[in-house]
């Protein structure tokens, strides 16, 4: 258990017929409840750093970055359940490079200022570089933006995978990032997808997925689902409503990183936590660990 390559996690998933949740946390406690949840569900998982948020939280300040990298990686080590560690979404080419050497054992690259041939080239060389390092490339061909038409065509995909030697693809299928509501998934293509496409798919932004769609769409071959938005939403509304409670009655020493009943953070952390255990089971990825 801990540890697990990310492509050992793939195979399995594809012999099972599940999905593997990847759960993107925002900080050690995050990180520590999703982990929580995923060994409760006794489900093989998906955790890491955004590569879209991180660099901005560090103040694009690279030297900082080693130190968050490690401390996911142990968490992942420690863990009772098989966990691939992403390096998620990157836009910034340094950030991507450095994390080859930093624990990460999967990492994407995506950067929409990108035309297709600069996006393909570069993926390419990031092959390469984390081959050499151990580490297993994840991309994406379509736009998940809101309201823009970029739905992923299987020959385009195709080829850019046989070009790119990435291990895993991100497609557009309908499906979209930062969707709060629920969109509807085209199931022909992801169908069609399958076919043309001879290495795992994965589907970001699941949180605004149906779940009856989204198991159709496990059935005809996505073996990655992602979550974000749904994590941040029930952890914000649990901290609403901690915020909303007479906090100011309690020790202000148990108030923050105490795990203690009187700990605003906690009852958002035990609502993801639930929430990984939830999807773990929409995924059936729930007892395979």
């Amino acid at each position: 258990m801990g540890l697990a390559p990310f492509s050992q996690l793939m195979a399995a998933a594809e012999r099972g017929g599940y999905a593997v949740g990847y759960f993107e946390p925002w900080d050690l406690e995050s990180l520590g409840a999703v982990l929580r949840g995923a060994e409760a569900a006794r489900a093989p998982v998906m955790v890491g750093l955004s590569g879209i948020y991180l660099p901005g939280l560090l103040q694009g300040e690279l030297r900082h970055f080693p130190a968050w990298a490690q401390a996911g990686r142990l968490a992942a080590e420690a863990a009772r359940v098989p966990v691939a560690y992403l390096f998620n979404e990157t836009p910034y080419w340094d950030w991507a490079v450095a994390s080859l050497r930093l624990g990460f054992n999967v990492v994407m690259y995506s950067n929409p200022a990108d035309d297709s041939e600069t996006h393909l080239a570069r993926t390419a060389q990031l092959v390469q570089e984390a081959a050499a390092a151990g580490v297993e490339v994840e991309s994406e061909v379509g736009s998940l933006l809101s309201g823009e038409a970029g739905n992923t065509d299987p020959q385009v995909a195709a080829e850019f995978v046989r070009r790119t030697g990435v291990q895993a693809l991100g497609i557009s299928a309908g499906n979209r990032h930062l969707v709060t509501g629920q969109y509807e998934l085209d199931l022909e293509l992801i169908a069609r997808l399958a076919k043309a496409v001879p290495v795992p798919l994965v589907l970001h932004g699941g949180s605004g997925a149906e779940d009856e769609q989204l198991r159709e769409a496990i059935a005809l071959g996505v073996r990655q689902v992602n979550f974000g938005t749904a994590q941040r939403l029930v952890f914000a509304e649990r901290l609403a409503e901690a915020l909303a409670g007479d906090w100011r009655a309690t020790d202000p020493h148990e108030l923050l990183g105490t795990g203690l009943p009187g700990d605003l953070f906690r009852p958002g952390l035990e609502a993801v936590s639930a929430l990984v255990q939830e999807k773990c089971a929409l995924l059936g990825s729930a007892g395979q660990a």
